[in-house]
C-alpha cells in the first residue's frame, strides 16, 4: 500500500514531471525524500525540469526539498539557478506582502472594507514561509458596491487597467465580472481587485455578501489580518482550477495544503454550499486531483460521495492527462468550454453559462472595437460574432497555438522596441510568433536590418509575406510557418517576442543556449521572472493603454547557466 503522504503519479509521465510531483507539497516524509533521491540519480533533462518547475510554479519547493534531501545530486549550474531564483522570489514576495498590507490600510482609510486572499495569504498560512510559494500578483476582495470607489483609490497609487475603458464600461464589467486586473508600471506590481467568486458568465449563484459573514485570521507582515474562511477559499480555488483546466501543479498543491492546514474544515457546510451554487462536481474534481496526485487528506466519506458521480473521475482523468502535456495549452475554445460545462452538474447552469458567454460583452470586445456610449448596444451582436469567428478559425486551421494567441502589437510599441534594440543593417532579427510581420518589416524599412518571422498559423504567414511585398522589403525579410520551439535561433542577433508569461519561461533556456553572445532579446508585456533586464521601458498609448518592454543581452558562453545543465 502506498504511503499516506506519497503522491501518486499519472501514468506515462517522465522523470522530470515525477520529480515535480514528489516536491509539490510543503512537507515530505522519509519515503518521499528517498523517492526524490532515486529520481535525481536517473538521467534528467535539466532544461525540461527547470522549465516545468517554473511553468507549474513549484520551483521554490523543488529547490527546498532537493536541497534538504540530497543537494549533492543536484548539478552545480541547476543548483545555482534554483538558489538564485528562490532568493529573488523570497525578496519579491516580502516586498509584495508589505505592499498588500499597505494597500489594505489605504482602502480601509478611505472607507472601503477590504481583505487579502490567495497570494501572500496562501504563502504565509499554508506554507509557513513566504519564499516557498510563487505568486506574481496581489488579490484583494472588496464589497461589490465599493468596486468603482476602490478603482479610483488604487488609481491614485498608480494602478491602472491593462487597457483603458470608460466609466460606463467599468460599471458594466463590475456587474458582469468578478475581478479587475490592474498594473502599477513603475515596479510591475499586478493587483486583482475582486468582488465575487466567479464572473456571472460562469453562472455561480453565490451571494458575495456571504463571503464577509465568516472570516479567519492570518498573520502577515507582523500583523494579524482577516481573510476568507478556508471553506470559501477551497471552493474558490476549485472554481479557478476549473476555469484554468487545472494546468498548474502549484494550484493543486495549494488545494492539498488548504486541506492539510485546516484540520477543522466544515465539510458538510462546504458540500452544502457547493451544492447550492451548482459547483459540487467541480469541487469533487479538484479534491480527487489533490488526493490522487498529492495525497491530500480528503475524508473518505467525501471521496465516496465524489465517486458516486462518474463524470468526476472522467474529468479528473482528463485533467491529469493535460497536466504535463501540451494538449491543455493548445486546447481550442470549444475544448475548454466543454470541460468547464461538463464540470457543472445542472443542465440549467450549463445552458445559462454558455448563453452568457456567447452574449455578454467582455473586456476583449471593448478592446476589439472602441465604440462611443451612444452605440454601446452594438457590443451585444458583436460578441457572438467574435466568438463564432474564433471557433471557425480554430476548426479550419487546427494549429496548436501553444505559446500565445495572436494579439497584434501597436505600431507605437513596435517602433519603441526597435529603438531599444539599437538596430543596424548588420543585425538579423528573428520575430517569434510574428503574426502579420509588422516588426520584421519595420526593422527592414527603417533600419535596413534583415529579418525572419516565424508563426505556426499559415494565415498569418501569408499576411506577412504580402505585407513585405507591399512594403518592398521582401529581399531583406522572409517568413516561415513553423513551431517556434523547433526553430534554430543561432543566426539571430536580435530576437523579439510577445508570448504568454509561461511561454517566456519555457523559451528562455532555448534563447540562452542558441543565441550568440551579445544578442539582444526584446519581450513585450511579460518579463523572464528573475532575469534582470538591461533595459525596461513603458509605452503609453493615446487611449491610456500602457505596454511594458524588456531588453536582455546574452552573456558569454562561460557565464551561461543552461549550457552546463
Amino acid at each position: 500500500m502506498a504511503n499516506a503522504r506519497e503522491p501518486l503519479s499519472p501514468g506515462g509521465i517522465g522523470p522530470a514531471s515525477e520529480l515535480l510531483l514528489s516536491c509539490a507539497r510543503k512537507t515530505i516524509d522519509a519515503r518521499g525524500s528517498k523517492r526524490i533521491r532515486a529520481l535525481l540519480q536517473q538521467p534528467l533533462d535539466w532544461s525540461q525540469v527547470l522549465s516545468l518547475a517554473l511553468e507549474h510554479r513549484v520551483a521554490p519547493l523543488l529547490y527546498w526539498h532537493v536541497r534538504a534531501a540530497c543537494p549533492e545530486l543536484l548539478p552545480k549550474q541547476a543548483a545555482e539557478f534554483l538558489q538564485a531564483y528562490f532568493q529573488r522570489n523570497e525578496q519579491r514576495n516580502n516586498f509584495l506582502t508589505g505592499e498588500l498590507c499597505r494597500l489594505i490600510d489605504l482602502l480601509r482609510a478611505n472607507g472601503i472594507p477590504a481583505i487579502p486572499f490567495r497570494g501572500p495569504v496562501f504563502a504565509a498560512a499554508l506554507y509557513g514561509h513566504l519564499g516557498l510559494r510563487y505568486f506574481d500578483d496581489l488579490d484583494i476582495m472588496v464589497p461589490h458596491q465599493d468596486v468603482l470607489k476602490a478603482l479610483d483609490c488604487l488609481a491614485c497609487e498608480g494602478f491602472q487597467p491593462h487597457f483603458a475603458y470608460s466609466r460606463a464600461q467599468a460599471a458594466a464589467f463590475a456587474r458582469a465580472g468578478n475581478e479587475f486586473q490592474l498594473l502599477r508600471g513603475r515596479d510591475r506590481v499586478n493587483l486583482g481587485l475582486h468582488w465575487r467568486i466567479a464572473p456571472r458568465s460562469f453562472s455561480v449563484s453565490h451571494d458575495p455578501q456571504l463571503l464577509w459573514e465568516r472570516l479567519q485570521a492570518v498573520r502577515l507582515d507582523g500583523r494579524e489580518w482577516q481573510t476568507l474562511a478556508p471553506e470559501n477559499l477551497l471552493l474558490i480555488s476549485c472554481i479557478e482550477g476549473t476555469r484554468n483546466l487545472w494546468r498548474r501543479l502549484g494550484s493543486i498543491g495549494d488545494l492539498a495544503e488548504l486541506i492539510e492546514t485546516n484540520k477543522g474544515l466544515d465539510w458538510d457546510a462546504l458540500l452544502a454550499t457547493a451544492g447550492r451554487v451548482g459547483c459540487r462536481r467541480l469541487l469533487f474534481v479538484g479534491l480527487v486531483l489533490a488526493k490522487d496526485l498529492l495525497a491530500a487528506a480528503v475524508p473518505r466519506e467525501v471521496l465516496a460521495k465524489a465517486k458516486q458521480d462518474p463524470v468526476v473521475e472522467a474529468l479528473a482523468t482528463k485533467a491529469k492527462s493535460w497536466l504535463f502535456a501540451d494538449s491543455a495549452s493548445s486546447a481550442g475554445e470549444l475544448a475548454i468550454l466543454q470541460f468547464q460545462l461538463e464540470a457543472r452538474e445542472h443542465w440549467r447552469d450549463r445552458v445559462l453559462s454558455a448563453t452568457r458567454r456567447a452574449l455578454t460583452p467582455s473586456l476583449g470586445d471593448w478592446r476589439f472595437a472602441s465604440l462611443p456610449n451612444s452605440l454601446a448596444f452594438f457590443y451585444y451582436p458583436l460578441r457572438p460574432l467574435r466568438v463564432g469567428l474564433r471557433v471557425v478559425r480554430h476548426v479550419l486551421t487546427r494549429t496548436r497555438l501553444d505559446l500565445a494567441p495572436y494579439v497584434s502589437t501597436p505600431m507605437e510599441v513596435v517602433e519603441r522596441m526597435l529603438a531599444m534594440a539599437e538596430l543596424s543593417p548588420r543585425d538579423v532579427l528573428y520575430d517569434i510568433g510574428c503574426g502579420d510581420g509588422r516588426i520584421v518589416i519595420l526593422a527592414a524599412e527603417k533600419y535596413g536590418a534583415r529579418g525572419l518571422g516565424v508563426d505556426i498559423d499559415p494565415q498569418r504567414v501569408a499576411e506577412a509575406k504580402k505585407s513585405a511585398r507591399d512594403a518592398g522589403v521582401e529581399h531583406l525579410v522572409s517568413f516561415i510557418q513553423q513551431d517556434a520551439k523547433t526553430l534554430d535561433l543561432s543566426g539571430a542577433t536580435v530576437a523579439t517576442m510577445y508570448l504568454l508569461p509561461t511561454s517566456n519561461l519555457k523559451f528562455r533556456l532555448k534563447l540562452e543556449q542558441e543565441l550568440p553572445p551579445g544578442a539582444r532579446i526584446l519581450a513585450h508585456r511579460f518579463d523572464m521572472a528573475e532575469w534582470t533586464p538591461a533595459k525596461t521601458d513603458v509605452v503609453t498609448l493615446p487611449n491610456g493603454e500602457s505596454h511594458t518592454l524588456y531588453l536582455w543581452r546574452i552573456e558569454k558562453p562561460e557565464r551561461r547557466m543552461s549550457a552546463a545543465i
